[in-house]
């Protein structure tokens, strides 16, 4: 072998291993900064959203409703919330108060940004028949869809919901902690 033909050889595999070098070094970079990334989202406060707004529901018992105790809700929500809502009444539970029954529904609000589900909202209602149907209510939400996806929170109101015409209008007031 002659001297140019060595050194040609020897500076192909310096030039080679430089290229390896810079390649390895650059893959470590750009794991190192995914991984930065990661770290940054996992520590990453999540988001609260404070919403307030008003609800309104018609009470029915249709024979689409398959709630346990036979009755259903849907309705319109309206203000940061925006969309629909839909319960199933899973019990109406007298109270010692006489008059005042605690109610457990399961509620969904549909929203063109996705769902909130609420496993249980307990509600404490007047049933007096000649009232005006008094109620406090809270809510926790326990996930969702889309936007809502992992969400919790709450929302709760107060409002009336007379007997005799089963319409149900409150407002709301709560925080959404977005993930």
């Amino acid at each position: 072998m002659s001297i140019a033909t060595t050194t040609h050889a020897v500076r192909a595999s310096i030039a080679g291993r430089s290229r390896l070098r810079r390649a390895a070094v650059a893959t470590l970079v750009a794991g190192a900064a995914g991984i930065a990334g990661l770290a940054a989202q996992a520590n990453a406060e999540p988001a609260v959203l404070k919403v307030t707004g008003h609800i309104e529901t018609l009470l029915a018992a249709s024979p689409d409703c398959t709630a346990p105790a036979g009755l259903c809700f849907a309705g319109d929500v309206k203000g940061v919330l925006s969309g629909s809502i839909k319960g199933d009444i899973n019990s109406v539970v007298p109270t010692q108060q006489s008059g005042v029954s605690l109610v457990d529904v399961t509620t969904t609000i549909h929203t063109h940004d996705g769902d909130l589900s609420f496993a249980h909202e307990q509600v404490v209602y007047n049933t007096t028949p000649s009232g005006r149907g008094e109620f406090s209510w809270v809510m926790e939400i326990t996930g969702g869809t889309g936007r809502y996806a992992g969400a919790s929170g709450y929302l709760q109101g107060a409002g009336n919901a007379p007997p005799a015409t089963g319409i149900s209008t409150s407002p709301y007031v709560g925080e959404i902690t977005l993930r």
